[in-house]
């Protein structure tokens, strides 16, 4: 049985988060449409793999699960990011 972490403890705890996240894959990360006018809306759409339970996954800011989707309206040019963070490590996925 997989032991329950929280993934930003993981450093106190002994766990290393750069092995952890070396088991973090992207899947996909994609926005439908890719191009929008300012204040047009956009669906950024996601999927990672990884070791469950023990890696935060942030789309720009916001906690996000590791498969899901979100509407966007920027109203201006905005450029959209994925990250996976485990203690004070943390991997630009897309």
């Amino acid at each position: 049985m997989e032991r329950k972490v929280d993934p930003l403890e993981l450093d106190s705890q002994g766990i290393d988060g750069d092995e952890i996240l070396s088991n973090v894959v992207l899947d996909h990360f994609v926005a439908e449409p890719d191009h929008i006018e300012p204040f047009g809306t956009s669906e950024l759409n996601w999927a990672v793999a990884g070791p469950l339970g023990q890696f935060v996954l942030k789309v720009s800011s916001e906690v996000v699960p590791p498969v899901g989707s979100k509407p966007v309206k920027p109203a201006t040019t905005q450029h959209y990011s994925i990250h996976a963070s485990a203690g004070v490590s943390n991997k630009l996925l897309g």
